[in-house]
């Protein structure tokens, strides 16, 4: 885990933890074209998985949780094509067309305690300088038994 310190940013005032990662942007079910966000990825994977894809609209990250309701998400502006701030980052919210699985690998980092979807909606975006950061709801996933009761 690596430390960060987000001085000027409205979520924290205090030095947080943070996990840097790679976010595709796009949606899941239209392999990755449309809004959200496609995928996370530990930035150490990300080359091997994403070599293939050139065109993908990535950006890198530093991912923190305060707690097990919401993901902060600080997207590093300079690793932003204009392609993709032109899609995703035009009005004030960031729009996810449709849930997406946090890693497991990223959820151990964090410390949260079960695996989570990042919930699909309308995020605020904030600009904070070097990063525009994104406060995105966490639901928890369901284990198979709770599967079977719904």
């Amino acid at each position: 885990m690596v430390y960060y310190e987000f001085s000027n940013h409205p979520f924290s005032t205090s030095p947080r933890t943070g996990v840097t990662a790679n976010i595709v942007l796009g949606s899941p079910k239209k392999n990755c074209e449309g809004v959200g966000i496609c995928r996370i990825e530990r930035a150490r994977d990300h080359q091997k998985k994403s070599a293939h894809r050139a065109c993908l609209c990535t950006a890198k990250a530093l991912l923190s949780a305060k707690d097990d309701q919401h993901l902060l998400i600080f997207l590093v502006k300079h690793s932003l094509a204009a392609c993709a701030v032109k899609k995703h980052f035009q009005g004030e919210f960031f729009q996810m067309e449709e849930p997406v699985m946090l890693p497991e690998a990223i959820r151990q980092e964090l410390a949260l305690p079960t695996p989570f979807w990042l919930s699909a909606g309308h995020y605020e975006i904030t600009d904070i300088g070097h990063h525009l950061a994104l406060k995105v709801a966490l639901s928890p996933a369901l284990t198979p038994s709770e599967h079977l009761l719904n």
